[in-house]
């Protein structure tokens, strides 16, 4: 049985005198004759032979259409077809797109001007305005510190090289092309006046400049650092690039830097407080970690129980389920263990609450103490490390006697600082002198000691007002 094979994809289908190619019509007779030869149906025989006809007619041509942004000129008749895209540029150049642009008119454009969802009214559209309007102008990586000595004495400050984007005018909402600067050697005199670095736009080609006064406009002109060399020879250099690349992760950072979690201040709340017998009460408020914030219910220890934690010598002992603050034992750090306190003795109670604001309860002090004051001069356990304050907000703390029912003072961590001490001496204390209740003044040795004699008593206090 013959077999049909398939010209060759570069073969035509018709010659320039729109007769079918050799190849195809080769093609076309053995498929016709493998139909035969397989006792195909007559109507599908009659069918291929009537296409074949057509094939050999002297007035039979094609048309190619284009669809959609195909643009096609010439006949297949003519022996030329030619196919472009509407709008088609032999040379774009880099970054360009094909598309359509604002009127819709289809062609190739800049990456930098394809439009974003806006509005229509809208001022700004564009990938470029996006990135003029809400990025800013800074050092995005380079080497550190970036500013050094550079042991050479006639030019002894360098400023090494770098990237960034600067802004080509001196507002918020011009192009911010990036940018490179070359490294840059700088003579500064011993005289012990401070210098200032920094990278300017330059009309396109950015240099290091040095100055005398710190006025960096920080849009077309990039602060970089400073240096003083004192005339003993002595430099101090001081590398503090105005950094604005991968902004997000740098703000991160820095707040995890002051602390893993703070209070909302705008809400306020989460005030420690107490009701009932040894109840504890929390108002609402809100808590922030990173970029994140979390906000706290109300909270009253009888309906919400309170956890409890000491150190027992090699990490914490929590407990839950707790209604009720404990008035009878401190935390032995030494001996890993809660201890019972003293009859009349004072003690601290450190309370938290967990980041995500559900979790809350008290550490136990570290000691015991004679007086109210005395244990107001303790200060945050250490044992609750940064790990702990990874996960947890310090509230405030409650001091209490042994045994009682309601605490002696309650403080909030959010206007008390813990780690500052109560005056308990009385010389610490001023304004004592004198007074109308009670009239108590402070007497010398030789005024005490002449209180039996009224007459030196008298002389020992003239001269005492004598004196300067």
């Amino acid at each position: 049985m013959t077999n049909p094979i398939l010209p060759k994809a570069q073969s035509h289908i018709a010659e320039t005198s729109r007769q079918p190619s050799r190849e195809w019509y080769e093609f076309f007779r053995k498929l016709l004759q493998f139909i035969q030869e397989s006792g195909a149906d007559p109507g599908v025989i009659a069918s291929i032979l009537a296409r074949l006809d057509e094939l050999e007619q002297e007035d039979n041509f094609f048309v190619i259409n284009g669809l959609m942004s195909i643009d096609v000129s010439g006949t297949p008749e003519a022996g030329v077809v030619q196919i472009k895209l509407d709008g088609d540029i032999e040379s774009p150049g880099t970054s360009y797109y094909y598309g359509t642009n604002a009127a819709g008119v289809k062609s190739f454009y800049r990456v930098r001007d394809a439009e974003i969802d806006h509005l229509p009214s809208s001022t700004y559209s564009t990938i470029q305005e996006f990135v003029n309007t809400m990025h800013s102008p800074g050092t995005i990586d380079g080497p550190t510190p970036v500013i050094m000595e550079s042991g050479i004495p006639a030019t002894p400050i360098r400023v090494l090289a770098g990237k960034g984007m600067i802004r080509t005018a001196d507002d918020d909402v011009s192009s911010m092309p990036f940018f490179n600067w070359a490294q840059t050697d700088f003579a500064q005199a011993s005289d012990g006046l401070t210098r200032f670095y920094g990278v300017v736009y330059n009309a396109g080609s950015p240099v290091v400049q040095q100055r005398t006064t710190y006025n960096w406009d920080k849009d077309t002109e990039i602060p970089l650092g400073s240096a003083v060399i004192f005339p003993s020879g002595v430099a101090v250099v001081t590398a503090n690039p105005y950094k604005t690349g991968d902004p997000i992760t740098n703000i991160i950072q820095r707040f995890d830097a002051q602390s893993p979690a703070i209070r909302d201040n705008s809400i306020g709340g989460l005030l420690l407080g107490e009701t009932g017998i040894r109840n504890n009460t929390l108002t609402a408020g809100r808590i922030w970690s990173r970029l994140s914030d979390y906000d706290s219910l109300a909270k009253n220890s009888s309906t919400t129980p309170m956890l409890s934690a000491f150190f027992n010598g090699t990490g914490l002992t929590v407990a839950s389920g707790l209604t009720q603050w404990d008035n009878t034992r401190y935390n032995n750090v030494g001996a890993g263990t809660l201890v019972a306190m003293g009859a009349n003795k004072y003690a601290n109670l450190w309370y938290f609450i967990s980041i995500d604001g559900t979790k809350w309860g008290w550490a136990y002090g570290t000691n015991e103490y004679n007086t109210l004051g005395a244990a107001a001069n303790e200060g945050v356990p250490v044992y609750l490390n940064t790990n702990f304050f990874q996960q947890a907000l310090l509230l405030g703390r409650l001091i209490f006697q042994q045994g009682a029912a309601t605490a002696s003072l309650i403080e909030s961590a959010f206007n008390s600082v813990f780690t500052t001490a109560a005056i308990n001496n009385h010389n610490d204390l001023s304004g004592l002198q004198g007074g109308a209740v009670g009239e108590y003044y402070h007497l010398t040795a030789a005024q005490y000691a002449a209180l039996g004699n009224p007459l030196q008593f008298a002389t020992a206090m003239h001269i005492a007002s004598m004196r300067p």
